[in-house]
């Protein structure tokens, strides 16, 4: 899926390259990045006090925005919680895996497991991210909100339905049953801090001339790969390193692949050789379907390779080669075998 990440975990691929981590900006100082789920976490002492003047805005309307917005409002009730959603709220999530959204890995469900399957980012990912929200409370969340999921051999989790729907209306559903106010169709050009440490938000809609302005005490950013969250980020403090495109599919020119297009194979083992990298990297040889496209080719192997060898394919200028075994599970030797057999008995 997200990597809509952080909460909905994308197989073994996430997000991330992409994947954008959710910046957590505090007023009066920024912090540094963390789980959305702390950015609401239950005050004490006086803060207690002023909880009901409590608020977040969360800048994005994809996985990460809207399941921030409702561990914000479960842990903090009284917290005034504020979507700020461009487009349609979740619409990568219901393109995600073939347009049924796989929710997480069911392979690695301990932290240790599932953070080596990161491309990067994994030594973040191995601190309070997970101890927070890892892989087995994803899928009891779902479980517990009328979802149910399935593991696929590859360690992908879908819905039962194999719809995504299911997940997009169950958190969408339960986000406006906890009071969280999510508002489409608008965006965030600009925050700045006032003299009392508050954020103020300037939103604006695209379709007319409005503009509005929010107070807050905490902003979220979890904009995905745009830009403008790596930007306002920047504004308010972070140090960003500059992303690369990931889980993108191979644009081959090859004649041979026309007359293929739209055939899929159940499993191939694909491997990536990268002129940067001259040593063999297991990362790189990736085993699982493949679809043949008429541009090229794409399917759940090529996007992993895609995020494994992201940075090296940006510095190659995305020229590479790419060898794939179709019968990944015959030996050679096996394979002659049964095609002289073939050329004998239709000789």
């Amino acid at each position: 899926m997200p990597p809509q990440w952080p909460w909905l975990q994308p197989a073994a691929a996430a997000a991330a390259a992409r994947r954008a981590t959710p910046f957590v900006l505090r007023g009066r100082r920024c912090s540094s990045s963390v789980p959305a789920s702390v950015c609401a976490s239950a005050p004490s002492g006086h803060a207690r006090e002023q909880e009901d003047e409590q608020s977040l805005v969360v800048v994005g309307g994809g996985a990460a925005g809207v399941y921030a917005s409702i561990r914000a409002k479960t842990l903090a009730p009284h917290l005034n919680v504020v979507v700020i959603e461009k487009g349609k709220f979740l619409s990568k999530v219901k393109i995600s895996g073939g347009g049924r959204c796989n929710v997480t890995n069911g392979h690695h469900l301990e932290p240790s497991g599932l953070v080596r399957n990161y491309p990067r980012g994994y030594k973040e990912l191995r601190g309070s991210f997970f101890r927070t929200h890892g892989p087995q409370d994803t899928m009891h969340w779902f479980s517990d909100h009328g979802v149910e999921l399935k593991t696929e051999e590859d360690g992908r989790v879908f819905p039962v339905t194999d719809n995504s729907a299911s997940v997009v209306d169950c958190l969408l559903n339960e986000a406006r049953r906890l009071g969280v106010s999510l508002q489409a169709g608008k965006s965030v050009s600009g925050a700045s801090v006032d003299a009392n440490g508050k954020f103020v938000v300037k939103v604006e809609k695209r379709t007319i001339d409005f503009v509005d302005y929010i107070s807050a005490n905490y902003v979220l950013v979890a904009t995905g790969s745009s830009q403008q969250g790596y930007s306002f980020a920047a504004q308010h403090g972070h140090s960003i390193i500059p992303p690369v495109p990931s889980l993108f599919t191979f644009k081959i020119a090859d004649k041979r692949l026309a007359d293929l297009s739209g055939v899929s194979f159940t499993r191939v083992a694909a491997k990536l050789m990268l002129d940067g990298i001259q040593k063999s990297a297991p990362e790189l040889t990736q085993t699982g379907p493949m679809l043949v496209t008429h541009w090229g080719l794409s399917g759940p192997v090529v996007l992993r390779l895609s995020a494994w060898g992201a940075r090296e394919l940006y510095q190659d200028k995305y020229q590479a080669k790419l060898v794939v075994d179709f019968i990944p599970d015959i030996h050679i030797e096996d394979v002659k075998r049964i095609l002289f057999q073939h050329k004998d008995q239709h000789a």
